[in-house]
């Protein structure tokens, strides 16, 4: 165990061959040893995902094993974004977020990032102790849920209208709509489809978009906003007279 490592990002790992289900498990059953050890186990754990191959599987898994802790989950009913996850961590007074995501990385991989109660990047002295707790397990130690703990500690929710509530607090949606903007958007296959669109129509804005529906292969390139798959946005900009153009990893 001692190849699953915790950096800021999270872990990272190739999908059926170290991300397996049995890792998850055993890095879920860490998470949950950890949030008892900082003494947060009475709060309920955000779980969430991305939209990479069998990510709302993985996702089930870590939400299991925490349930089979005693821990109540919240487990996210779609594929979201990042920081909408760990803005319900403050929404819901959650002791933590388990996300399963491999953010940029190729469609292959898929990952863990654990963020702590403080909704932001955990530091090195948690995800050494999330470390620590992996590499003293083994399957053994693992516990699985029953049919009654998935059902009575695990609740599907969606971090979407907490998050919007907040962004129109600190966005000024009414100064945007005084300038009516035509914004080209880019979700890269990803999250962020529902999320910045969305909340650019709402503040009154002409929304041209495009990759905006889920495909774990990513269009067949890293879902990642980089010059060579800006090419596209770039040209829809152009073609149409946007103001904008905004992409997403």
């Amino acid at each position: 165990m001692s190849e699953i490592h915790f950096g800021t990002d999270g872990w990272r790992a190739l999908i059926a061959r170290e991300f397996t289900f049995a890792n998850v498990a055993l890095v879920a059953q860490a998470i949950a040893s950890h949030l008892r050890g900082a003494a947060l186990g009475r709060r309920p754990v955000i779980v969430g995902y991305d939209a990479r191959f069998l990510s709302e599987q993985f996702a089930r898994e870590a939400a299991g094993v925490l349930a089979a802790n005693g821990l109540e989950v919240l487990l996210s009913e779609r594929d979201a974004p990042t920081p909408a996850l760990a803005y319900s961590i403050i929404a819901e007074q959650a002791g933590g977020a388990a996300i399963v995501t491999a953010s940029h990385n190729p469609p292959e991989y898929s990952g863990i990032k654990f963020v702590p109660e403080y909704a932001s990047p955990a530091l090195p002295e948690v995800t050494e102790d999330i470390e620590a707790r992996v590499r003293s397990l083994d399957a053994g130690g693992v516990r699985a849920p029953t049919e009654m703990e998935m059902r009575t500690r695990v609740r599907l929710f969606d971090p979407r209208p907490a998050y919007f509530a907040r962004l129109r607090e600190i966005i000024r949606l009414d100064k945007i709509r005084q300038a009516p903007l035509r914004v080209g958007v880019d979700a890269l296959w990803g999250t962020a489809r529902g999320y910045s669109d969305a909340l650019l129509e709402e503040a009154g804005c002409q929304v041209l978009a495009i990759h905006d529906r889920r495909d774990p292969l990513f269009g067949g390139h890293l879902p990642d906003p980089n010059e060579d798959n800006l090419r596209e946005l770039s040209r829809l900009v152009v073609e149409n007279d946007c103001d904008l153009g905004v992409a997403t990893d």
